[in-house]
């Protein structure tokens, strides 16, 4: 097990995404960090040669077409809720020498100074060849200027200036100074998701095909790394654990249930015939939600939810419930009893479809989805597995003197 730290704020999930063999985590109060291929090398955005150095505390993060992007960041103490910032792609060159400059050099013009740290080392290579190393002291961006540390080298319009050991190394991502509003793309790498009812936070950032699905509570919108495209149906995803991929197309919940959508086409509302599921449970509860996908079927975990006879009166209150929907038949299947969380698939040495689920059971447990095992090393407990059957009160004669009422039924379900 790898620690990630001490004095973690533990109100906000962890969002994650895997980029250039590293696993980068954002809660948006903590600094955002990342975990190195080997496994135990935890690096945060302190680390001036790292990643994210330079990055805003952000509550999202995910890795679209080689750049990583932040949503929902924090610029001192100003949270920018509906913005995102991007980085660059993972880079070895920063800039070229823009002009000649005799030594000794203690100012230096270049062509971009974007990437360029006020704290950097920089690597200088003519031609293949490696002429020195310069030590950043302060920059000017208004006339594309360095201060170094005397540099006792003729330097040639055109050198270039390499990120320190990456010529030969692992290329990084770079991080533009933090910016103060989030709206100048071109100098800032930033954008914002507009047209939200409440400006409300980013909750949904993922990859559908070759575009990008940005969420807020009642806003969607696809971002190609060029433009972004607005649906402006008022709908969007109101959880940050309310949406799973599967099979080329996103699910996520909304208010009003749950949509699926390509990416290409607007959402379709995909759950009316469990529309009362949806309608019963509270906002609070909805923003909880959480969707997963194991197989053939995707799940979707309310802690709770109430379900009304047609009169308004209160016909069952059901606790801890898990929705299925079958992508092969359509129809939809009620689980109870299920603490569920938060859902990832993970492929095991024995199962490549495993579904993991986080549980408010015994503090926050670990299960594998459908098995009722603790996904615990030395602990083999199991769990059952609840499901719940519904029907109408059923009689065994068609005569009205006849009739007769089972008291019990026992039913063999495939998922129970």
């Amino acid at each position: 097990l790898t620690s990630l730290g001490t004095n973690l704020d533990a109100t906000n999930d962890f969002s994650g995404t895997i980029a250039e063999g590293n696993l980068f985590l954002v809660n948006g109060s903590n600094n955002n960090i990342y975990i190195k291929s080997d496994g135990t090398t935890v690096v945060d955005s302190t680390t001036n040669t790292g990643h994210l150095y330079n990055s805003p505390k952000a509550r999202k993060i995910n890795y679209y077409k080689d750049r990583l992007y932040l949503a929902d960041y924090t610029v001192g103490t100003t949270e920018y809720k509906n913005s995102l910032m991007m980085s660059s792609e993972p880079l070895g060159i920063v800039a070229l020498v823009d002009g000649d400059h005799n030594q000794p050099i203690t100012e230096l013009k270049v062509t971009d100074i974007k990437y360029i740290h006020s704290s950097d080392s920089l690597d200088v290579y003519r031609g293949g060849t490696k002429i020195g190393t310069i030590t950043v002291t302060a920059k000017d961006f208004d006339a594309n200027t360095l201060t170094i540390n005397s540099f006792a080298t003729d330097l040639k319009s055109s050198d270039e200036l390499w990120v320190a050991g990456t010529y030969e190394g692992n290329r990084i991502f770079r991080w533009a100074d933090n910016p103060d509003s989030g709206v100048d793309v071109k100098e800032y790498d930033t954008f914002k998701l507009t047209g939200s009812q409440d400006d409300g936070r980013i909750k949904m950032l993922v990859n559908v095909g070759d575009i990008m699905l940005i969420g807020s509570n009642d806003n969607i919108a696809v971002w190609n790394n060029y433009n972004l495209q607005y649906y402006n149906m008022g709908i969007g995803c109101v959880s940050d654990n309310g949406y799973v991929k599967a099979f080329g197309a996103l699910f996520f919940i909304h208010y009003t249930g749950i949509y699926v959508t390509t990416g290409v086409s607007a959402p379709q509302l995909l759950s009316t015939k469990v529309e009362r599921y949806f309608t019963g449970a509270s906002k609070t509860v909805l923003e909880s939600a959480a969707l997963g996908r194991k197989g053939q079927s995707i799940f979707c975990a309310l802690s709770s939810t109430t379900l009304y006879n047609p009169d308004g009166s209160i016909e069952k209150i059901l606790n801890d419930v898990v929705l299925e929907y079958n992508l092969n038949t359509e129809c939809w299947y009620v689980h109870t009893g299920i603490k569920a969380t938060q859902f990832v698939t993970y492929p095991t040495t024995t199962n490549a479809e495993a579904l993991e689920f986080a549980s408010t059971e015994d503090g926050c447990s670990i299960y594998e989805f459908l098995t009722g095992q603790l996904d615990v090393i030395s602990d083999s407990e199991s769990r059952e597995i609840p499901f719940r059957v519904d029907t109408q009160e059923i009689t065994l004669s068609k005569n009205f003197e006849q009739l007769s009422y089972l008291l019990e039924i026992i039913v063999e379900v495939k998922r129970g």
